[in-house]
């Protein structure tokens, strides 16, 4: 993974003036922007990334704080990833942090490596009349290393268990000509449900975002839409870089149906997210736990983002769990298996 990608793992957004910039080696740098999911409205972080001494190097600016702007300035991305999730928890300070947000110090948890004891940000005045953030392993040293290291490991995700076909073929994914494809009935096992409910239908298919055509092994991004049978749906559309994403998605669609006519969703398709409080049975809607969140819309389709901009690593470690039981379901079957979704 890039460092790039773990920014936009974290939640960072790239500006589009700043993709400009990297593209022809103009203006002021690489730009990008955190804006934190839960809490109070109005803080953020923004990001430029220029080159230095032969490297990237990463100005942030944290906005909306108590006694800021804050600047903080490092060559390591996932010192970044330490100061969104720190954020995150400063704003949602009353509610529960994830345990894989806090940093093991020597007197209990630490929701936020940049602060003082006393809770506000570890800063000094800089020459440059701006407030500077100091480098949390000089206070914490091996502790804040540790931690840092494997938050950026929770934001990448574990290892893929299987090649992405296996993944597919164990969702209940089937070979058509021009790519793959997976009817679902998500309402047929509510048997006091009318007929016409329990045979409501959403088809899946899925081919290789670049190339088109049936995903391969080398296949490197996929396009998975979901058309449902029901009058006027618009078919829903999503574009993944992990095969792993393309078993959400399609749990997270059966959900909404499912949710839409009233009832609970099956418990290993959904998950706790501890900075909400709530549980999470669609991780592509906004975090307002409400429609789709939409990036794209047109031709009788919508195109939905990345989920972890929204749900950080909580939704990466129950993915990567999710996609693993599917898989495991499907050895434990064996021969004629055949996915119940």
């Amino acid at each position: 993974m890039s460092p790039n990608d773990l920014l936009e793992r974290c939640g960072f957004v790239r500006d589009p003036a700043g993709a400009e910039n990297e593209a022809t080696g103009a203006g002021p740098g690489r730009r990008m922007t955190f804006e934190p999911a839960w809490g109070q409205e109005g803080a953020s972080i923004t990001l430029v990334i220029e080159p230095r001494d032969g490297r990237d190097f990463h100005e942030a600016t944290v906005h909306g704080v108590t006694g800021g702007p804050f600047v903080f300035g490092t060559y390591d991305p996932a010192d970044l990833a330490v100061l969104a999730v720190a954020l995150q928890n400063t704003l949602c300070e009353g509610g529960d942090a994830p345990s894989g947000a806090r940093m093991s110090g020597p007197a209990g948890p630490v929701t936020n490596p940049f602060a003082k004891d006393d809770g506000s940000w570890n800063a000094v005045l800089g020459a440059d009349r701006r407030r500077h953030l100091d480098h949390p392993a000089g206070r914490w040293g091996l502790a804040y290393h540790r931690f840092r290291d494997e938050l950026a490991a929770r934001f990448t995700g574990r290892p893929a268990e299987a090649h992405a076909n296996e993944y597919l073929a164990a969702a209940g994914f089937e070979e058509v000509e021009g790519g793959l494809k997976l009817i679902s009935l998500p309402m047929r096992s509510f048997d006091h449900e009318d007929a016409a409910v329990r045979a409501e239908v959403l088809t899946f298919t899925v081919v290789d975002a670049d190339l088109g055509g049936v995903p391969t092994d080398g296949t490197k991004r996929f396009e998975v839409r979901s058309s449902s049978d029901a009058e006027g749906i618009l078919d829903i559309v999503y574009r993944a870089g992990d095969v792993r994403d393309v078993l959400a998605f399609v749990d997270a669609c059966n959900n909404a149906v499912i949710a839409n006519h009233g009832y609970q969703t099956p418990e290993p398709t959904s998950f706790a997210h501890e900075w909400s409080g709530m549980a999470i049975h669609n991780p592509f809607g906004e975090a307002s736990y409400g429609d789709w969140n939409v990036v794209e819309q047109g031709d009788g389709r919508i195109v939905v983002a990345d989920p972890w901009t929204v749900w950080g690593f909580e939704y990466i470690a129950w993915r990567d769990e999710r996609a693993s039981g599917v898989l495991a379901a499907r050895a434990e079957a064996g021969p004629g298996f055949a996915p119940r979704v």
